[in-house]
């Protein structure tokens, strides 16, 4: 549930090249492990958002997109939709499915830590996190954090797999997702690792292995009242393989869910965002190779800045797309950085 100091670091080392390592294939292996289901699972969680049109999301860890692109739908032409991953490749495919989509000017991605979001208080009308929970290192700092962005009224929402209550369905789930998942994603993954982390411990062995750190429905309802979320549920679906946990922000801006949480929740949030620092970059700037990604990027990223330079610019002879080193970019509409 939490891993502090050494440890969290570590983890958050390891899933961050975890999915740097099967980005290019991750959509392909959702769809075949969740055997067709993940859309109705969709359908489901767009029906617990509470958006509409014009709002502001944010969809948390969001790899390549799959809630961007339902609250995206929600939202419609007049909201935004905001991403924040920390593997730059799982962002690149997700840039490369949203253009597919043409839905640019809808979906906007940042690079930055769930543990440390760079946006001010009381920002979106919903928060949504899907399948990540278990792989954050500070589970209640994390929804501290998305309570703290989420305006009053507003949702914070989970889809996450769980253990079915049935026995029966619940031995078919643990063959299934810790046998042959582990067997399916070794032939999608290859035998390169370049990371002997992965070699150690292969990504689709791990996310089986990652439901240990997570509590169950109930513990997880109970984390969010602790944040200081109001009206907590959970709803299990499919038998109770996945479950979505959702939850309402109280109060007036000013009196934060995350200050009206506990004092651990508080200082575990806050103790989050200092480990984090380093990943959030006072300005946004875009991805390597492609506009609308913004974040730190990664070392030696330089270039021309999304939506500025031109052919008469001093940088205009290199890469186009590429964000220069501190380059500034404009915030979406309604979305401001702290």
């Amino acid at each position: 549930m939490r891993a502090g100091g050494t440890a969290g670091r570590e983890k958050e080392s390891y899933v961050r090249s975890l999915f740097d390592s099967i980005a290019g294939r991750y959509d392909l292996m959702n769809r075949v492990m969740t055997g067709g289901l993940l859309a109705a699972w969709h359908r489901a969680f767009a029906r617990l958002t509470g958006l509409g049109p014009g709002d502001p999301a944010l969809d948390v860890c969001c790899g390549t997109g799959d809630l961007a692109l339902v609250m995206a739908g929600q939202v419609g032409p007049r909201g935004r939709v905001v991403g924040l991953d920390f593997s730059w490749r799982m962002l690149l495919a997700g840039r490369a499915r949203i253009t597919r989509q043409d839905l640019d000017g809808r979906i906007h991605l940042v690079a930055g830590n769930a543990l440390a979001l760079p946006f001010a208080e009381a920002t979106f009308a919903c928060a949504a996190i899907g399948f990540a929970l278990r792989n954050v290192a500070d589970i209640e700092a994390c929804l501290a954090e998305m309570a703290r962005v989420v305006r009053p009224g507003g949702r914070v929402v989970a889809l996450e797999i769980s253990r079915p209550p049935n026995p029966v369905v619940r031995a078919a789930f643990w063959l299934y997702f810790g046998r042959i998942v582990p067997w399916l994603g070794r032939l999608a993954e290859g035998w390169r690792l370049p990371d002997p982390r992965l070699r150690r411990l292969r990504p689709y062995t791990y996310l089986p292995r990652s439901l240990a750190t997570l509590p169950d429905q109930a513990g997880l309802a109970a984390l969010m009242r602790r944040v200081g979320l109001r009206d907590v549920g959970y709803l299990g679906l499919s038998g109770g393989v996945v479950t979505l946990h959702f939850g309402t922000r109280p109060g007036e801006v000013g009196c934060s869910a995350g200050r009206t949480g506990t004092r651990r929740g508080r200082r575990a949030a806050q103790a989050a965002r200092d480990r984090a620092g380093h990943l959030v970059a006072p300005g946004r700037r875009a991805a390597p190779g492609r506009p609308g990604l913004r974040g730190p990027g990664p070392p030696g990223a330089g270039g021309v800045a999304a939506g500025r330079g031109g052919p008469g610019s001093p940088a205009a002879h290199q890469r186009p797309g590429l964000g220069a080193p501190g380059a500034r970019v404009g915030d979406p509409p309604g979305v401001g950085v702290r």
